[in-house]
């Protein structure tokens, strides 16, 4: 199953930030760890979801 992280901004109200991999190889805690550090994101606040595609 694939799944999409995305990063949601309240500023501009678009999604700022998106990561699609597969739920059996990785977990969802570790591709948004790795989100976060890729962007610069560490010591921000921000909202996160995930949406499941099948």
């Amino acid at each position: 199953m694939l799944v999409t992280v995305l990063g949601f901004s309240l500023e501009t109200k678009l999604i700022r930030v998106s990561k699609t991999f597969e739920s059996k190889k990785s977990s969802e805690t570790k591709q948004v760890q790795e989100l976060t550090r890729d962007r610069g994101l560490e010591n921000k606040t921000f909202i996160l979801d995930t949406l499941a595609l099948q």
